[in-house]
């Protein structure tokens, strides 16, 4: 959250302590609305993603990042997302999934389409320009990515 490639689209928060880090994870552990998940490679943290604000059928899901830029670029964020959102949609029993992303994330906005989103409206966001919001239902998902049927949990 510290990187400024990475925080520049997220709400005006600062500089993230270790201590901060420490409490906010804590609130985490207790929280049974929101999943978190830590993307790994080769036995090393390379990113997070989460799905969170869950209701009886549809879930925000997002926070996407991969913060060892060495790990950038090579599709985890978009099989992460893949990953979360088959655990929201089977496990979860989620009908469908909305987020919000900035109109200048590139990146993000490409998985997010890949993975089959549309966009549905436009707000302004905190700091400057506008975020996108998207949505995708479970019928969407399975049509724009049938290798997820592979995957069984």
């Amino acid at each position: 959250r510290n990187d400024q490639i990475i925080s520049r689209f997220f709400r005006k928060i600062g500089f993230i302590s270790a201590e901060q880090q420490l409490q906010w994870y804590q609130k985490y552990l207790i929280n049974e609305n929101d999943y978190y998940w830590v993307i790994v490679e080769n036995d090393k943290t390379i990113g997070a993603l989460s799905i969170y604000d869950i209701s009886d059928t549809n879930a925000e899901i997002g926070r996407i990042m991969i913060g060892d830029i060495n790990a950038r670029g090579k599709g985890y964020g978009y099989k992460s997302l893949i990953m979360a959102m088959k655990i929201g949609f089977q496990r979860l029993g989620l009908q469908a999934f909305q987020l919000n992303v900035h109109e200048k994330n590139i990146r993000a906005l490409h998985i997010y389409e890949r993975a089959g989103f549309n966009k549905v409206g436009l707000h302004p966001f905190d700091l400057e320009g506008n975020e996108y919001e998207m949505s995708i239902d479970l019928t969407t998902f399975e049509c724009k990515n049938p290798m997820s049927k592979e995957i069984l949990f």
